[in-house]
């Protein structure tokens, strides 16, 4: 954790950019330090802003999002996402590093490119496509390799040196890299939309839809949108797609005169013994029976 002197100087710093007319909110502490300065703002900016919070904890406040982010977590924001961060009291400290197009260009590189949510996050700001989410926030405050890169980031900024410019560049992208370890950590604003949106995915391909189809079509990683669907519904993507094959299979033979093997094909079983035996454990009674029960 960051220590008490540490804060201070912050505060100090907080102070200074305060009188110098630097923008700032009431409770959130901005450091500048060469090519790593911050500003909270609703502008839209070319920089990549990254916040980290040392105390307390600050709100990330847009027209659609109010998120909290907490001590140790590390929140990108968009350079198109217009928010504005604020704390909630004197003790709510945070810092802000506005990372430039070049060298968010060379850290791209640094980390292997679009092939994580970090690097396809980083891709979506330099070329402005506004496809992706507009914020990343990293909930690692419980991961001590990330807290000590972010808080020897932070020492160095404090601490300028001859070489702390490259020095601050490098502990950045190491950070970075590290990040990519704990994806499990992240959270974004497209999330609250994932699961209306693979549910609509689910009602329109039940018959034939594959996990890898429809992290493409959400543009997420097939193992983060697996990891995802079980932390927000408790079920898998086979479960979601095997209920909703079961209530429509359900429906056919309430409704029509198809026989049980066409029902089995129609929700997508050619396995007509398989399509039983999934009946009879989701409504406890077999096909035939279901029929004529609700019929």
């Amino acid at each position: 954790m960051i220590n008490e002197h540490t804060l201070e100087q912050l505060k100090a710093i907080s102070e200074q950019q305060q009188t110098s007319g630097n923008e700032k909110t009431e409770s959130a502490i901005l450091l500048s330090a060469d090519a790593c300065s911050g500003h909270f703002s609703d502008q839209p900016r070319s920089e990549i802003e990254t916040v980290y919070v040392c105390a307390g904890m600050i709100t990330c406040l847009s027209s659609e999002t109010t998120l909290q982010v907490r001590a140790g977590e590390l929140l990108f924001l968009n350079p198109d996402f217009p928010c504005q961060i604020c704390g909630t009291g004197h003790r709510d400290i945070a810092v802000s590093f506005l990372i430039s197009p070049d060298f968010a260009g060379h850290m791209l590189t640094f980390i292997g490119g679009g092939q994580s949510p970090l690097g396809l996050f980083l891709m979506d700001c330099l070329f402005r496509q506004n496809q992706g989410p507009g914020y990343l926030c990293f909930q690692a405050s419980g991961i001590v390799q990330i807290q000590n890169l972010a808080e020897n980031l932070l020492l160095t900024l404090l601490l300028p040196s001859p070489g702390s410019a490259r020095i601050s560049e490098m502990t950045f992208s190491l950070l970075c890299l590290e990040l990519l370890e704990h994806t499990e950590t992240i959270y974004h604003d497209k999330q609250a939309e994932l699961i209306p949106r693979m549910l609509d995915y689910i009602d329109g391909n039940y018959t034939e839809g594959k996990l890898m189809d429809a992290a493409g079509l959400l543009d997420y990683d097939v193992s983060i949108l697996s990891r995802e669907i079980r932390r927000q519904t408790g079920q898998t993507f086979t479960d979601l797609i095997q209920k909703k094959r079961m209530t429509q299979a359900a429906a056919l033979l309430r409704t029509t005169s198809l026989t049980v093997e066409a029902v089995s094909r129609s929700v997508g079983y050619e396995n007509v013994s398989y399509f039983h035996r999934l009946f009879r454990r989701t409504f406890g009674m077999t096909p035939r029976q279901y029929r004529t029960e609700k019929t």
